[in-house]
């Protein structure tokens, strides 16, 4: 867990200086659960390639204006 004090500025809803907490678990866990999300899918996505076809060479001149 998170704890912060207020020991410079004082507002009127803490006036006595009482230390906020913040839960971090949950956004602790939305990060595993997002890191290991990604490191499954890129691991079982195969690349695919596409077949390309390119002209075969020849000895012939191809003037272009």
């Amino acid at each position: 867990m998170a704890q912060f004090e207020e020991t410079t500025r004082r507002s009127k809803r803490y006036s006595s200086g009482q230390l906020i907490k913040v839960d971090l678990t949950p956004m602790v866990d939305l990060g595993f659960l997002l890191i290991t999300f990604f490191i499954l899918t890129t691991t079982l996505s195969e690349p695919t390639m596409t077949n390309l076809i390119l002209p075969k060479d020849s000895a012939a001149k191809i003037l272009v204006k």
